[in-house]
């Protein structure tokens, strides 16, 4: 081949091939161009139907919250309507109720942090629960209330709002006991004996009690003198004895007290218990008496703690001189039973009954310490014979325990003897109780704010002038005050 040949063959291959490429060229372009509209027109297809999906998994999800939010909601309601059925089958407050329910754990805990010197002391402990309890059982009270009103008001669950559940689960509280006990824990726990005696301190000016002044100048006076809450408590709760009950009963409607005192009937010793119910509405006052056997002197040697617990039963040597002494006499005379390390209200042997008697008797001798109606031979030869009997069962408890012999005919002779001898100052003690309190009650014919003053009111008057409001009759009453 020439050269002119062979140049002309290169130049139609290369045409060749250049025509080959521009149709692989294109056909690459067009499958490219193809495939790509293909990949989109799939994508666009797979995120439409991703995105129908998710909002349709979006609406279940939230329609299952509502669901379960609205499942919560009647559970919480149903929790606060069922509180409420038992706060009124206990007839109570709801802070009463729920106090009622929390007390038992708050007390539990409190017992293993406080001091057994205070929470030996029943009055005083009592005071202290309830003072540091009560806040929180009205917060609770305030709570249910709230969540009482919501769960009255929760509708259907077309028309339920979410907002319903978050106010109701906020309301709904964790556990009370947990909080009674948490409660009591921050209050005494890790705290020293006195930083513990100013919480029961802060606890007593924060009470019930507080609503006395002469209560609370009392116990303010005595622990200024002692710093000692147990003896300041005793002697203030002592002193106001009578304003602290009146406070308690000026707000109820129907007033119900019990009392229950030994007393010897013949030859066997009876608890005598007796109810007296007053009607605040309509005057009524109705009282009822049960006597039961009793057994606090049937066995002195075995237990001196029941036996003392039971003449302070049948004379009561707190009660007893209040009623005989004037309030300056029965202040110094309780200063002076605390300053030799005894209790009117705690007496745990008859050695201690017969030391707080013989203290009274000293007071009860002089004219210028009893109240007017006191003021007679008689009684006042009453205390004489009240303290020699003391002495006598005294001296016969203190023979009994130096025997160390328990099983010698001696000690059984001795010990029957000494239950004859508490049986027979029982008799005596019994007859020396009433006729202090027939004086009390003589030339007393008209009742304390018999025309139902307002309470607070009443307590503001003088003695004198209680009874000009007493005397006057109704008709009177209501045409002077207008009440």
């Amino acid at each position: 081949m020439g050269i002119e040949q062979y140049a002309t063959s290169l130049i139609s291959d290369a045409k060749k091939r250049k025509k080959d490429d521009s149709k692989n060229e294109l056909k690459s372009t067009l499958g490219l161009a193809f495939g790509t509209l293909i990949g989109k027109s799939v994508k666009s297809g797979i995120e439409s139907k991703l995105e129908i999906g998710k909002e349709k998994f979006l609406k279940n999800e939230e329609l299952m919250a509502t669901k379960l939010k609205y499942k919560s909601a009647v559970d919480n309601s149903a929790s606060f309507l069922t509180d409420q059925t038992a706060i009124n089958e206990s007839g109570e407050t709801a802070s009463e109720y729920f106090y009622g329910q929390m007390e038992p754990a708050f007390k539990e805990r409190t017992l293993q942090e406080m001091p057994t010197t205070i929470s030996g002391e029943e009055r005083l402990f009592s005071t202290a629960i309830r003072s540091s309890l009560m806040p929180l059982a009205k917060q609770r009270a305030a709570e249910h209330e709230k969540g009482l009103l919501l769960a009255q008001n929760l509708d259907t669950y077309e028309n339920f709002k979410s907002s319903y559940a978050e106010q109701i689960k906020n309301l709904k509280p964790t556990n009370i006991i947990d909080a009674a006990v948490s409660s009591a824990s921050r209050l005494f726990s890790g705290k020293t004996k006195a930083e513990q005696e100013q919480e029961v301190v802060k606890a007593i000016q924060t009470s019930e009690m507080n609503k006395s002044a002469i209560a609370m100048a009392a116990f303010n006076e005595r622990y200024k003198e002692t710093k000692n809450v147990i003896t300041s408590f005793e002697y203030a709760t002592a002193i106001a004895a009578v304003d602290i009950q009146k406070i308690a009963d000026e707000d109820k409607d129907i007033v119900t007290s019990t009392t229950s005192v030994l007393k010897a009937l013949g030859d066997k010793i009876a608890k005598v218990t007796t109810t007296t119910t007053t009607d605040n509405i309509t005057n009524e006052i109705t009282s009822n008496e049960s006597a039961v056997p009793d057994d606090s002197f049937d066995d002195p040697a075995g237990d001196s703690l029941k036996a003392a617990q039971g003449m302070s039963q049948v004379t009561n040597l707190e009660s007893v001189p209040r009623s005989v002494l004037t309030p300056v006499a029965y202040a110094a005379y309780t200063k002076e039973v605390q300053n030799m390390k005894l209790s009117t209200a705690n007496i745990t042997s008859a050695e201690e009954y017969s030391q707080v008697a013989s203290i009274f008797v000293n007071y009860g001798s002089d004219l210028n310490n009893l109240k007017d109606k006191f003021k007679e031979d008689t009684y006042i030869a009453s205390l004489g014979t009240f303290r020699d009997n003391n002495i006598v069962v005294e001296r016969m408890e203190r023979k009994l325990k130096r025997m160390t012999d328990r099983t010698s005919p001696e000690f059984k002779t001795l010990k029957e003897e000494l239950s004859g001898i508490y049986k027979s100052w029982a008799v005596a003690a019994t007859e020396f109780t009433e006729q202090s309190l027939a004086v009390l009650r003589k030339n007393t014919s008209i009742p304390a704010n018999p025309n139902k003053m307002d309470a607070k009111q009443y307590r503001s008057l003088s003695p004198a002038a209680q009874a000009i409001v007493d005397n006057l009759t109704p008709e009177e009453f209501k045409l002077k005050y207008g009440q």
